[in-house]
């Protein structure tokens, strides 16, 4: 049989070990509790959106249905010398038609991003539910280890009577500071990053906004008092735009939800409807065809304002993700300080006890 003297030297060796193994997983069991919420949350905005999403549908074909009848009614009028294609009636019905669509289209919008989300959320889990069990074991084995060490040194070591050193328990306590401490820090930082990402979407979907609106300044040949509507499609560009600000307003909200810093995304209405009853419905004349112009023009510039605001958003965010990163850092120095503080504690204590070790 090994001497105690050996023994205590493999059992330091294995301890190094177990640090190790713990220093590179401390990471995992707060992040995976915070992915698992994540989940959850995203599941359960997901069936939501999927109620909203099968009633939007439902409502757009009510629409569409009334929408062909009321066509051929016109076309029949039309014939016969009536209802110009143009009139209020007419035009009143396109526009439910045409907010129906809008309303179907950003469901499926958000329908289509949180599915994205919520893959994208699941993607790490297998990996960290690995690294988590590698922690835990770890944590065990180094109990076990230690117990095991000081019964060599001590046959008394595991009688519940036998308590810990004065200096072993306030090392124990320090080390659970520390690791609140380091928990605390790490969830903080994976969040903001989680909401930086998140600004960066909302972004893109304002500059895809713009976009649709600039398109929209070009788009006024659908005049339903010269002839009647044609199709109308889920690109159409003003459809396309509140489609892509719907999908902004989203992604600032879930930010706000993973941090309390990211302020709230500046309030814009493009004024869809009245936009399109000036570009595509009451176009009989320049100064209206010019009126619309003018707005689409005022309502890009409240969505530009808004994109400047989040651009601002997302820099602020990057470097507090940069700070909270750099904290964390720092908390798991200092947990991996106030665990091998533990442990030398105990080695000084099971020292003391072997004598001629």
């Amino acid at each position: 049989m090994a001497s105690i003297s050996t023994q205590t030297q493999q059992a330091e060796a294995k301890e190094k070990d177990l640090l190790d193994i713990l220093a590179e997983t401390d990471h995992a069991p707060s992040l995976l509790a915070q992915q698992k919420q994540l989940i959850a949350d995203l599941q359960t905005e997901l069936a939501a959106s999927d109620k909203r999403v099968a009633e939007a549908a439902a409502h757009l074909a009510s629409h569409e249905k009334s929408r062909s009848t009321s066509l051929l009614r016109r076309l029949v009028s039309r014939g016969r010398g009536g209802q110009k294609p143009g009139s209020e009636k007419a035009l009143r019905e396109e526009m439910d038609y045409l907010s129906a669509l809008q309303t179907s289209s950003s469901e499926k919008q958000t329908n289509q991003t949180l599915t994205q989300q919520l893959f994208a959320a699941q993607t790490p889990v297998s990996h960290l539910e690995s690294l988590a069990a590698r922690h835990v074991q770890a944590q065990q084995a180094l109990e076990a280890l230690y117990d095991t060490t000081s019964s060599i040194t001590d046959p008394r070591a595991n009688d519940p009577a036998q308590s810990p050193s004065e200096k072993e328990e306030d090392a124990a306590k320090k080390l659970n500071a520390a690791a609140a401490a380091y928990n605390e820090s790490q969830t903080a930082a994976a969040a903001e990053a989680k909401a930086v990402s998140l600004l960066r979407d909302a972004l893109r979907s304002l500059v895809s906004t713009l976009n649709a609106m600039r398109d929209a300044a070009g788009t006024t040949s659908a005049d339903l008092s010269t002839d009647l509507p044609g199709p109308r499609r889920e690109d159409e560009p003003l459809i396309r735009a509140e489609t892509q600000l719907g999908a902004a307003r989203l992604a600032v909200a879930r930010a706000r939800t993973l941090s309390t810093l990211v302020p709230d995304m500046l309030a814009v209405d493009i004024e869809r409807e009245q936009l399109m009853r000036d570009m595509y419905m009451d176009s009989t004349g320049l100064e209206n065809k010019e009126a619309g112009k003018r707005r689409v023009g005022e309502a890009v510039g409240r969505v530009k304002s808004a994109a400047d605001a989040v651009d601002r958003m997302v820099t602020e965010a990057v470097a507090r993700c940069r700070e909270m990163d750099e904290l964390a850092q720092i908390r798991g120095r200092e947990l991996r300080e106030a665990r091998e503080e533990l442990q030398r504690a105990r080695r000084a204590t099971y020292k003391e006890k072997c004598t001629g070790c």
